[in-house]
């Protein structure tokens, strides 16, 4: 059995036996060039960015994407949302429940760490 990455290391982490740091899977095909220059730039801060998500979680379960941004100074809540996904996908969180979000007021998911 082969060994796997961590999931804050360089290779960002292992979803489905694919790196998640890899530029390809964060641009589509027919995105405009800058949405590939912007994918091969995030690339080196995956890692860091998975990071303070998973740390803001463990800090303040049961709360939002905007209420996490909020409470720990997460500076644009769109940037870390993907990282939302690739942390459920690699088992790290999950969702716990949707409710409406104290921010928005909408009706959102609520996250925890695993």
């Amino acid at each position: 059995m082969g060994e796997q990455q961590s999931l804050f290391g360089d290779g960002g982490p292992l979803v489905g036996g694919q790196p998640q740091g890899n530029p390809a899977h964060l641009a589509r095909r027919h995105d405009p060039a800058q949405s590939h220059e912007a994918a091969r730039g995030i690339v080196k801060h995956l890692g860091t960015l998975q990071q303070e998500v998973f740390e803001a979680i463990k800090a303040h379960p049961h709360k939002t994407l905007n209420e996490l941004s909020e409470l720990c100074g997460l500076r644009d809540p769109r940037k870390y949302g993907r990282r939302l996904n690739e942390l459920r996908k690699a088992g790290r969180i999950r969702e716990y429940e949707i409710r409406r979000c104290a921010i928005t007021g909408r009706k959102a998911a609520v996250w925890e760490v695993v």
